[in-house]
């Protein structure tokens, strides 16, 4: 893309579109919702007395296994101009190594939405996400509300390799897959009657008719599920097989190359709402669920928890986030998505 100046929201100076502050006065050019809060400090175990050096990241006393307290990442919800988010921890994983950042640019209509989902087989994979979730989120928030159809599709993959660089900043140099962060990637751009969708790996995103109607899947799965279905074989014979939900691209310093992302473009004609989520959703929820779910919900928030709730009812088995925004022709003193 060429590059763009856009005013600044409190000054009014030209600022190039990449830039997340204005260099005249040091406004932000774009506003971002609910920043993860620093980690607590390790006080000594509750329930031992032992000091806090053998309290682990994740709140675990070494001497006694007991978690010192919930941590901060356990459960977070956050809303930005019509949309909300709620990542959780589920019930069977010890820490939540998904992230979500939402990020609209002040003063223009565009909402920028991604959900990461870290590795778990990779280390400071709850790290990886966020900082994935942030960098590829300024990225889309700098998208000019007139850029036609193809310059959204390619801030798209600018902000796909935004993430994979801050990743890849966090593996200190280190590039196998044991030894290096790594994580998935869904993003969307909205606005001006268009939805923009990105995804590396196995978050999804979905359109929610309104109405009821099961949920629409919006992306398709680089998993190797998905790939040997394509090739012919059938989905019960690799379903059984271990590796059947493996991801086939990811975000990471272990790849050859910059990861390769599938990016498509929405025109949306109707009311309706957008999904971005995990596996730790749609795992154990059907596109009927999803919609059933989210229909009798008043408000983004509740639907975001109640989705969440729904997958914690089911067990829990992983993490589990949810990034729902309204979409479609807009009502009567409502700006236009």
């Amino acid at each position: 893309m060429t590059q763009t100046l856009l005013p600044c929201p409190a000054c009014g100076e030209s600022v190039p579109s990449d830039d997340a502050f204005c260099e005249a006065c040091g406004a932000a050019m774009a506003q971002l919702a609910a920043a993860l809060p620093p980690p607590r400090p390790n006080d000594a175990c509750p329930t031992c007395g032992a000091a806090a050096a053998v309290i682990d990241a994740d709140g675990y006393c070494g001497s006694c296994g007991s978690r010192r307290s919930p941590q901060e990442r356990d459960h977070l919800a956050a809303s930005l101009a019509g949309s909300a988010a709620v990542t959780d921890r589920g019930r069977r994983h010890h820490r939540n190594e998904d992230a979500f950042a939402l990020a609209h640019h002040v003063g223009r209509g565009l909402l920028a939405l991604v959900v990461c989902d870290g590795v778990s087989s990779s280390p400071m994979s709850d790290q990886a996400s966020q900082a994935a979730a942030d960098s590829a989120c300024r990225r889309l928030a700098s998208v000019p509300e007139n850029a036609n159809l193809l310059e959204r599709e390619g801030a798209m993959a600018e902000a796909v390799h935004d993430a994979q660089r801050a990743v890849v900043a966090l593996s200190g140099g280190r590039t196998d897959a044991r030894s290096s962060p790594s994580c998935t990637f869904v993003g969307a751009l909205v606005g001006g009657g268009h939805v923009t969708v990105g995804w590396v790996g196995d978050s999804r995103a979905y359109l929610l008719p309104a109405g009821g109607a099961p949920a629409v899947p919006l992306t398709r799965d680089h998993s190797w599920l998905v790939e040997q279905v394509a090739a012919g074989r059938a989905e019960g014979e690799v379903l059984a097989d271990a590796s059947a939900h493996a991801i086939t691209r990811w975000l990471g310093a272990d790849l050859e190359g910059w990861p390769v992302v599938d990016v498509r473009t929405l025109t949306v004609e109707a009311r309706g709402r957008l999904l971005l989520c995990t596996d730790g959703l749609w795992n154990v929820a059907t596109p009927a669920q999803i919609a059933a779910t989210v229909a009798p919900t008043a408000s983004l928030a509740e639907a975001a928890e109640a989705l969440v709730a729904f997958a914690n009812a089911a067990g829990g088995p992983d993490n589990i986030t949810v990034v729902l925004c309204e979409i479609g022709p807009a009502a009567p003193g409502e700006e236009p998505r």
